[in-house]
C-alpha cells in the first residue's frame, strides 16, 4: 500500500549555494562561502499532505549526515568564514572549489540519491531519518525507529516534556499513527 505512495518521490536537486559575507562591501564580492544541498519537492508536498498540523522541516531541504564529508573537505583557504578574494588569488580559490565539489559535493549528492540511501547514511536521530525510513518503505525499521524515539522522549521527560522536546515528539508520534494506519 505505502509502495504507490512514494513511487515519485525519487526527485531530488543537488544544489550548491553561495553566501556572501555580511561583511561584503557593496558592488563588491570579497567574501563568500559554498554549501551544498539537496531539496526535494516531493519530501514538501508528502509532509505537507500527511501532516498539515505539523510544521514542515527544512522545507524540503534534506541535510543526511554526510558521509566522510568534513574530512575531505578542504578549509585551508577558508578558516572561519568562506573565501576571501582579497587575501587569495581568485585562480587559487576556483581551483580550491572546484576541486570540492569535485571531491566532496559530487560523492555526497550521489551518496544521498535514493530515499534507501538517505535512511541509511542518516545517523544523527532525527524526523529525515524517520521519514527516510517510511519513504523508502523500510516499514518495521521505521516503526521500531519511532516507537524507540517517543520511549526515550517518554523515560527523559515524562509528563514534564515541553517546547522543543515536545515538538519533535510530536513528530514521531503523527509518524507512529501514519505508519499504523
Amino acid at each position: 500500500q505505502l509502495d504507490s505512495l512514494f513511487t515519485n518521490m525519487q526527485d531530488f536537486i543537488n544544489e550548491i549555494h553561495f553566501r556572501g559575507s555580511k561583511t561584503n562591501i557593496s558592488g563588491q564580492m570579497i567574501k563568500f562561502q559554498e554549501s551544498f544541498n539537496i531539496y526535494s519537492s516531493h519530501y514538501k508536498k508528502w509532509n505537507k499532505d500527511n501532516f498539515p498540523e505539523l510544521p514542515i522541516i527544512g522545507n524540503g531541504y534534506l541535510n543526511p549526515d554526510p558521509k566522510d564529508y568534513w574530512n575531505k573537505y578542504n578549509r585551508k583557504l577558508q578558516p572561519s568564514f568562506g573565501y576571501d578574494f582579497i587575501k587569495y588569488e581568485h585562480k587559487l580559490i576556483m581551483d580550491d572549489l572546484y576541486n570540492n565539489i569535485i571531491n566532496v559535493a559530487i560523492p555526497h549528492f550521489d551518496e544521498n540519491d535514493t530515499w534507501d540511501k538517505i535512511a541509511t547514511n542518516t545517523f544523527s536521530n532525527g524526523i529525515l531519518k524517520l521519514d527516510a525510513l517510511i519513504i523508502s518503505n523500510r516499514i518495521v525499521e521505521a516503526l521500531e525507529y519511532c516507537t524507540k524515539g517517543i520511549e526515550l522522549f517518554y523515560k527523559e521527560y515524562g509528563d514534564s516534556i515541553n517546547g522543543n522536546a515536545l515538538q519533535i515528539q510530536s513528530y514521531f508520534i503523527a509518524r507512529r499513527d501514519f505508519i499504523n494506519n
